[in-house]
């Protein structure tokens, strides 16, 4: 019998994790399947007329103002195909373990020869939970772990340069990477971030952002949920910055409008983005409407036949199709890899310029544990480690390793905490959480956890001199949580 046109099904579920069953078709038949589809890498697929948007979905969003952004007029760009890795991925997922693809935004402009993967995302699906995870690591994060064989013997045990020069420094290594020309930068990609994330990256799906317009038109647009103002006065448009205003509230948006939302960054930064970029995925899988594509078959085929390729064998869709029936996409686990929990921002004084360095322990354990652990923890975690208090713990306990035990276990929690060898200068009797210099109205968050986890309120003091915004002293009686294992 025939199957459903399970490409654009398979699409649309790594692209944003939907799953829709569109038409019945002979998948094999298709051409555009194989432009998609190109586990091979072999795929000829010339440049062909992109559709032109349907009225009210040009690549020039203006709508009312107050009601949406508005921007100047741009012309469509007629992308040609992107590249696909000849090599069969490894491993490939065997439908038991978790899924792993790694979603590329490209900007891809062809009359400047540019190919910057400004986008980085990682979806994991948990066959076992049927729960879907997304992983954004931001574009100026450095000191990557490179994973070994000939790429660490050249580039050494960390990238140095910005995750997003990754790519472009890998493309034309023949001898780092196995395959033409058309497989290594992606197969790179993988490679470095499964090493970052402690995972075996199964596919790739790449989409250049003009690409992305054309599919989100011939979609109907995009309703999304904006939770908060977007303001940028220097966005790049094609003729020189021009200001956008995006208000909070539920906007409906063009293919333009939708990726203005997802790349704006002069107003706000790279963490608020990767959110709003993962809220643009989600927002299309359930919006993704069977009978509403349907007369917009051909234009979308159109659209992402140019912009959207990918290694996931033709063979495979079938098992994509059966998990994104089951997945639970109102619960999706979003993690974005910032400061200050899973990074440190360094904006002077390194010769690299703006960079990130990632905490590496810290991120491999939120994707390992990514299904098993407590949404409220991380939570806490991210909110605490945000706030930034300097704790000390001293140990008044005489109990070898205690402060040691507790600031370990302070740190997992996302505080700045430490146990310097100094005694207190008393020993007390209960436990005591001093706040000095008014850390108990700067940090609340942090206060009012260590005063749970700890069964003591906080007293507040002054001294000019302190070293710490809250010394901890412990005694004999004071709980030392555990602290989980982070590898």
């Amino acid at each position: 019998p025939p199957a459903s046109i399970a490409g654009l099904a398979a699409v649309i579920l790594v692209l944003s994790g939907a799953h829709v069953a569109v038409a019945r078709y002979d998948l094999q038949a298709m051409d555009f399947v194989n432009c998609i589809f190109d586990a091979s890498g072999t795929a000829n697929c010339g440049p062909a007329t992109a559709p032109s948007p349907s009225p009210g979905a040009s690549s020039a969003a203006s709508v009312s103002p107050g009601a949406s952004l508005t921007i100047s007029p741009s012309p469509i760009l007629t992308p040609g195909p992107s590249v696909a890795p000849s090599t069969t991925p490894l491993p490939a997922w065997d439908g038991k373990q978790r899924l792993n693809i790694l979603l590329v935004g490209v900007d891809q402009r062809p009359n400047e020869g540019t190919f910057n993967t400004d986008t980085l995302m990682v979806v994991s699906i948990d066959p076992t939970t049927d729960r879907v995870a997304m992983f954004t690591l931001p574009r100026d994060t450095v000191d990557v772990p490179v994973p070994a064989g000939p790429a660490r013997n050249v580039f050494g045990s960390v990238y140095r340069g910005k995750i997003n020069s990754w790519y472009v420094n890998n493309v034309n290594r023949s001898d780092l990477w196995p395959g033409p020309a058309s497989a290594r930068g992606f197969t790179a990609l993988k490679a470095i971030l499964g090493e970052l994330y402690g995972l075996d990256i199964n596919y790739y799906v790449e989409v250049n952002f003009e690409g992305f317009k054309q599919v989100v038109d011939a979609l109907g647009g995009v309703t999304i949920n904006v939770q908060m103002p977007v303001t940028d006065d220097d966005y790049p448009g094609d003729n020189g910055p021009i200001r956008v205003y995006i208000p909070s509230g539920p906007q409906h948006m063009t293919g333009a409008q939708a990726l203005v939302y997802a790349r704006s960054r002069h107003g706000s930064n790279d963490f608020d983005r990767g959110a709003r970029q993962q809220r643009v995925l989600l927002s299309l899988r359930e919006q993704t409407d069977v009978a509403a594509v349907l007369p917009r078959l051909d234009t979308l085929i159109a659209a992402m036949t140019q912009a959207v390729h990918t290694d996931i064998p033709v063979s495979d869709l079938p098992k994509l199709l059966s998990l994104a029936e089951k997945v639970h996409i109102q619960q999706v686990r979003s993690y974005i890899f910032a400061p200050s929990f899973y990074a440190t921002e360094v904006a002077h004084g390194d010769p690299r310029g703006y960079i990130i360095e990632p905490n590496v322990t810290r991120i491999r354990a939120a994707v390992k544990g990514a299904f098993s652990a407590d949404p409220s923890l991380e939570a806490t975690r991210e909110a605490i480690s945000s706030e930034g208090a300097l704790t000390w713990v001293l140990n008044g306990s005489g109990i070898q390793g205690q402060s040691t035990s507790l600031a370990n276990y302070l740190d997992y929690m996302g505080l700045q905490a430490s146990a310097p060898n100094q005694a207190p200068a008393t020993k007390p009797t209960v436990t005591t959480i001093v706040a000095y210099n008014g850390a108990e109205t700067k940090f609340p968050q942090t206060i009012a956890f260590l005063e749970a986890t700890l069964g003591v309120q906080a007293t507040p003091a002054t001294d000019p001199a302190a070293r710490a915004d809250i010394v901890i002293t412990t005694t004999a009686k004071t709980p030392i949580p555990k602290t989980p294992a982070l590898n």
